[in-house]
C-alpha cells in the first residue's frame, strides 16, 4: 500500500473510501448503501484488512463526509473496528 491508498466503488453506487497513510485516517464519503452487493462489502472489509495489517498504533474514520448509512454500511464499520481492536490497533471514529 503507498502513502496514500484509495479504494473507491463505481459512481453509481454512491460511495467512496479513501485511506491516507501519513494521517491515518480512512474517509467516508457520499452514500454507503450496500443493499444487494454482498462482493462489494466483502472487497471493502478485504481492503479494510490491508489497513490493519499496517504498522498504524491507531486508525480514524471520518465519517463527517458519509450523507447515508444502511445496516450493511453499519455492520462493516463495527466489524473493521472489532478486527482493528483484536490486533490491539486503536480505531477512532469522528
Amino acid at each position: 500500500m503507498n502513502n496514500s491508498s484509495r479504494f473507491t466503488k463505481n459512481k453509481s453506487l454512491g460511495y467512496s473510501i479513501h485511506y491516507d497513510c501519513e494521517s491515518e485516517v480512512i474517509s467516508f464519503s457520499g452514500k454507503l448503501h450496500l443493499i444487494q452487493q454482498e462482493k462489494a462489502f466483502h472487497e471493502i472489509l478485504s481492503w479494510f484488512d490491508l489497513v490493519i495489517n499496517k504498522e498504524p498504533p491507531r486508525v480514524l474514520l471520518d465519517v463527517s463526509n458519509l450523507e447515508y448509512l444502511n445496516s450493511l454500511g453499519i455492520s462493516i464499520i463495527a466489524k473493521f473496528v472489532i478486527r482493528a481492536r483484536d490486533k490491539k490497533k486503536h480505531p477512532c471514529c469522528c
